[in-house]
C-alpha cells in the first residue's frame, strides 16, 4: 500500500479512459464536507431556518388539535381584533402540514414571533430561554410557564427544544435592542431584594406565585442561569410596590409599609398575614428588613425627583408629611343607608386641624373651613384631599329640594385656611320621574393632562351619580 497525493491522483486519471477516469476522480478526490444544520441555517438566516426546521417542529408538536387552524378559520380569526394575542397558524388537518405557500408560512412566522402583540412570544434583548414560546412549552420544573397544552418538552435536552431555542437566538441576534442601564432602585431590587424573596419562600406557587389568591403575585425565577430576565425583575418590582394594593408606603414612614409589617411578629408591631407572622423577620433590625428599607428609600428618592407641583420640584422630605387633618363634622350621627341620599341632614362643615411637626399630635384647635361659604345649614359628604394637599373636594347639599353637587376648596398650606371656592359639577336637578339627582363620593385621580403621573396639582375627580337613572360604583377602579 502507498499513499497518493491529490496532484499524483490527477496525473494518474489522465492516463485512463473517460469512464475509468471519472471513477478514479470519485475515489481519490475528497468529497465536499456536508455542513451541519446549524451551519446551513447560519448561511441562509433565521427565515430559512424557520421554514426548514421550525415549521416541521410546529407540525409535530403544536398544530394538531391545538394551534393549527384550517385556512378559512385562520383567516376569520386573524381578522378579528378580539382574538389578538392568541397563538394560531394555518394548518391542513388532512395532510398534517402547514401549507408551504408564502402567505401561510408568513402567517406562521409572524405568529411565532408575536412581535406585534402586547405580549411577544420572542423577547428581544433577553436570553432566548425567557421567550414565551420556549417557557410555555417546557416543563415547569425547568422554568416553564402554565400552558393549556401541558408540557410539550420534558426539558431543555429535548432536540426540538434545542431547535426552537437556536432559531429564537438567531432572531434575537438579528434584531439587536439597546437596553439602557437599570435605574438604581431597580438594580438594587435585582441584586438584593430578590434574594430576600427567595430566602423567605415568597415565590412558592401557593404563597405569592402563580396559584396565589391575593394581590401580591410574583414571577418565580427559572432554575437555570440567568434566573431572572429584565422583564421579570421589573414585574416583581412593580408587584412589590403594589399594583392593586399598595404595599410600599413611599409617602410616609417606610417601616409602616405592608410588605414589612405583614412579615413581622404580631408582638413586634406586625399585622396578621395568612402565611403566618413568626417565620420571616424577627424585628425592624432584621438584615432582610434593612435590605427592604434601603430599597424603599431608593424608590422614594427616585419618586420625589419626578414629582412636581405647578412645575416646582417636590422635596423628598415633604412626601407624606402630615401637616393637617381634614374632616367633616356634623351635629349628630346621620343614619343614612348606602345610596339613600334623599333625606336631608343639615348642619355639617369641613374642618381642618393643624398637626405638630412630627405629625403625631395636633398643634392647634380645629378650624371651620366652610362656615363662611353658606348662609343656611348645609349637608356635606364624601371628602377627599388633592395629591398636593392644596385643595379639598367634597359633596354638598344646600336644601331638601337640591341634590348633592361637587365643590372644591383651595387650601393655603401656610395659614391652614381655605381659599378659592368653586362648584365643580352641574346638571338637571331631577330625573324625569322626579327623583333628585345626586353627585356623591368624589375621589381625586390623575388628570388627563398628567401624562406621566408626576403633576400632583393636575387632578381630575371621579364620583358616583344616579344621573343616568341608577347608581354606579364610585372610585377610579370603576371607570
Amino acid at each position: 500500500m502507498f499513499e497518493v497525493s491529490k496532484r499524483q491522483a490527477l496525473g494518474l486519471i489522465v492516463l485512463f479512459t473517460g469512464t475509468v477516469a471519472f471513477a478514479l476522480l470519485f475515489v481519490f478526490w475528497p468529497a465536499p464536507e456536508t455542513p451541519s444544520p446549524n451551519e446551513t441555517e447560519q448561511a441562509f438566516g433565521p427565515e430559512h431556518e424557520f421554514r426548514n426546521q421550525i415549521l416541521p417542529l410546529l407540525e409535530r408538536r403544536c398544530a394538531a388539535g391545538c394551534h393549527g387552524l384550517e385556512a378559512a378559520d385562520h383567516a376569520q380569526l386573524a381578522s378579528a381584533p378580539q382574538h389578538g394575542g392568541f397563538f394560531f397558524f394555518p394548518y391542513d388537518a388532512i395532510t398534517g402540514c402547514i401549507p408551504r405557500d408564502n402567505q401561510s408560512v408568513s402567517a406562521a412566522y409572524r405568529a411565532s414571533l408575536g412581535l406585534e402583540e402586547a405580549e411577544p412570544r420572542i423577547l428581544l434583548g433577553e436570553p432566548p430561554e425567557f421567550s414565551t414560546l420556549l417557557r410555555k412549552t417546557v416543563a415547569q420544573l425547568h422554568g416553564g410557564l402554565p400552558h393549556g397544552g401541558l408540557e410539550v418538552f420534558a426539558g431543555p435536552d429535548d432536540p426540538d427544544y434545542q431547535r426552537l431555542r437556536h432559531w429564537i437566538a438567531a432572531e434575537i441576534a438579528g434584531r439587536p435592542v439597546s437596553q439602557p442601564l437599570l435605574p438604581e432602585p431597580t438594580a438594587y431590587f435585582r441584586d438584593h431584594v430578590l434574594g430576600v424573596l427567595e430566602r423567605n419562600a415568597c415565590f412558592l406557587a401557593s404563597c405569592h406565585g402563580s396559584m396565589a389568591f391575593n394581590d401580591l403575585k410574583l414571577v418565580a425565577p427559572t432554575p437555570m442561569a440567568p434566573r431572572y430576565s429584565r422583564r421579570m425583575v421589573e414585574a416583581n418590582r412593580r408587584a412589590m410596590l403594589g399594583e392593586v394594593t399598595r404595599f410600599a408606603n413611599l409617602g410616609g414612614d417606610l417601616t409602616q409599609s405592608r410588605l414589612i409589617r405583614k412579615n413581622l411578629p404580631i408582638a413586634k408591631g406586625g399585622i396578621h398575614q395568612r402565611g403566618g407572622n413568626d417565620q420571616f423577620f424577627d424585628s425592624l433590625q432584621d438584615p432582610d428588613v434593612l435590605v427592604l428599607l434601603r430599597w424603599l428609600a431608593l424608590e422614594r428618592a427616585a419618586l420625589a425627583s419626578r414629582l412636581r407641583i405647578a412645575s416646582e420640584p417636590v422635596a423628598e422630605g415633604d412626601l407624606g408629611k402630615l401637616r393637617a387633618i381634614a374632616f367633616i363634622r356634623g351635629p349628630r350621627h346621620t343614619p343614612r343607608r348606602f345610596f339613600d341620599a334623599d333625606t336631608f341632614y343639615p348642619g355639617s362643615d369641613v374642618w381642618l386641624v393643624p398637626m405638630a411637626a412630627d405629625g403625631t399630635s395636633p398643634s392647634g384647635e380645629p378650624v371651620n373651613l366652610t362656615a363662611h361659604l353658606h348662609d343656611e345649614p348645609v349637608e356635606i359628604q364624601g371628602l377627599d384631599v388633592r395629591y398636593d394637599g392644596r385643595a379639598i373636594v367634597f359633596s354638598m347639599r344646600t336644601s331638601p329640594e337640591r341634590g348633592f353637587r361637587l365643590y372644591e376648596l383651595a387650601l393655603d398650606p401656610h395659614r391652614m385656611a381655605g381659599g378659592n371656592f368653586r362648584q365643580l359639577s352641574f346638571g338637571d336637578a331631577r330625573l324625569p320621574d322626579g327623583t333628585l339627582v345626586h353627585h356623591l363620593d368624589p375621589c381625586y385621580m390623575p388628570g388627563p393632562d398628567d401624562h406621566d403621573g408626576t403633576r400632583l396639582d393636575l387632578a381630575a375627580v371621579a364620583f358616583a351619580s344616579n344621573a343616568a337613572g341608577g347608581w354606579v360604583a364610585s372610585g377610579p377602579f370603576a371607570l
